[in-house]
């Protein structure tokens, strides 16, 4: 597990566990700018929130299954995405934003 404070991390990362298999979910590029990159989109009628590292609530949206998560308007800092599947656990992908 990595702590979204770790400068060594390069993607945020969350082991998700489904049907009995466990999946990597990454999303990349770190420090992001304008936007994030899954390597595997989240299920459609997922729900995403994006929180700075205090906690606030900054945006929340529907997934869709797209694989482009769009950053509009965040500083430079640490970030958490929480997404909630439709069914199954929700999960927690730390990123950072760059200037």
């Amino acid at each position: 597990d990595h702590s979204i404070a770790d400068p060594g991390v390069v993607c945020g990362e969350s082991i998700v566990a489904e049907n009995g298999d466990l999946t990597i979910i990454s999303v990349f590029p770190i420090p992001a700018r304008d936007q994030l990159q899954f390597n595997i989109a989240p299920k459609p009628g997922s729900r995403m929130l994006v929180s700075d590292a205090r906690g606030r609530m900054l945006w929340q949206g529907a997934a869709n299954g797209v694989r482009t998560l769009q950053l509009p308007n965040l500083c430079a800092g640490h970030y958490l995405l929480r997404v909630t599947p439709p069914q199954g656990r929700p999960f927690t992908l730390p990123f950072t934003v760059g200037e």
